[in-house]
């Protein structure tokens, strides 16, 4: 059974407005997983031996395929560009929170001036984020995006 819930999810610049005001609703860990290293440093580039759960986190099927394309042009085995970082860490569904004062607590660590906060109804898809209250869902639609000042206010903090 699909649970559907209400989420908040904090927008830290204009690109990850762009992108979330288009339906393009992606996030990423900036980094793929470690088990992926391991196949590739054994030779191994059968895209269908790399998992795409790793520990409890779902990984973008796109993201395996990013790996396998990049990876040739790094021979050091770090990934460098900040593009092809994304692209490699890629989850199924975005990072969110499941109440507003941790999407709240955590946009004012990355405070750009930019952010914009979403709340929408989403699918649970893992709880492998690693901030607290965090998970990974996929979202149903935009829901509402409130700037800083707006979410403050009605969230009353």
């Amino acid at each position: 059974m699909v649970v559907k819930a209400t989420y908040y999810r904090v927008l830290s610049d204009k690109c990850y407005v762009y992108h979330w005001e288009r339906d393009e609703f992606t996030s990423s860990h900036l980094m793929p997983p470690g088990e992926w290293t391991a196949l590739y440093n054994a030779n191994e580039r059968d895209p269908l031996k790399y998992p795409l759960e790793v520990l409890g986190c779902i990984y973008d099927p796109r993201a395996r395929d990013a790996y396998l394309l990049y990876m040739p042009q790094y021979p050091d085995g770090r990934i460098t560009d900040p593009n092809h970082r994304w692209h490699v860490g890629r989850v199924s569904g975005v990072f969110a929170f499941t109440n507003p004062r941790a999407a709240w607590d955590y946009g004012i660590l990355v405070k750009s001036g930019e952010e914009m906060y979403a709340e929408f109804t989403g699918e649970f898809v893992s709880a492998c984020a690693v901030e607290d209250d965090g998970v990974v869902v996929q979202p149903e639609n935009q829901g509402r995006l409130f700037t800083r000042e707006e979410f403050r206010a009605k969230c009353g903090f």
